[in-house]
Parts: C-alpha cells; structure tokens; sequence
C-alpha cells in the first residue's frame, strides 16, 4: 500500500488529472528472465550433447572451422528478454520468423552469434582451453 500510494503522488506530479482520478484495486508481481550476460537467448535451439561434441575442439585451443552444430528439427528460442523485452520483442520476433521461414534477416550476423542459444556451451569449452 505504501509503494502504490508513493507511485499515485508520483503520477499526480507529473499528470494531476489522470493521478487524481485514479485508484489502486489490485496488486501483481512478475519475474524477468535474464542471462548471465543480460543479453537475450534468440535462434535455433541447438542439441546440446552435440553441439559439445562438434565443438570439443574449441576446449584445445583449436580454432578451425567447425561444422555447424546440430539443432533441434522445428524449435526455435527466444527468451531471456529482461527488462529489455518490451522494445526488442519485436524485433527478436521478426528475427525468429525469419529463420522459420527462410526469409531475411532483420539482424546481421555478428547479432545473430551474440544471441546464439548456444553461446553459453560454446564460451564454457573456450574458457577450458584458457584454464588448460
């Protein structure tokens, strides 16, 4: 009750008409997914015992081209929105679209690694390569 009388009285500051006219009947309370970097998880969902295998390398130090991991036929991710969700919802949306349909992207490609639904399992066998 507090919280909603302090957010009133700081509505009828900056709109006195809508602040004034309004009361609090409800409450709700949500939970923002998030990463570990802040940064949204959007793409083809890869099989994860695959992808570690196809990119094993990577834990040696190896840098040569790998072959692209396998996915999971059909299912693609988007989560991991935060707080940010609301404005770049839209656009991560077309962005799936895209690759179901087979369409352009809206977003390049440097976009499309630092989302990958991947990228955690890629980063874990390069940070081994680091430590070995």
């Amino acid at each position: 009750p507090q919280v909603d009388e302090e957010n009133l009285v700081t509505l009828k500051a900056v709109m006195p008409e809508l602040g004034g006219a309004l009361t609090v009947t409800d409450h709700w309370a949500g939970i923002r997914t998030t990463t570990p970097d802040r940064l949204p998880i959007a793409g083809p969902a890869s099989c994860a015992d695959e992808t570690r295998t196809t990119y094993a390398p990577l834990a040696k130090g190896e840098r040569r081209n790998l072959p692209d991991a396998p996915y999971q036929p059909g299912l693609f991710v988007l989560s991991g929105l935060g707080a940010r969700g609301f404005v770049s919802g839209p656009l991560l949306g077309a962005f799936i679209a895209s690759q179901i349909l087979g369409t352009p992207s809206p977003v390049d490609r440097e976009v499309r690694e630092t989302l990958h639904p991947a990228r955690f399992t890629v980063r874990r066998l390069k940070r081994g390569a680091k430590r070995g």
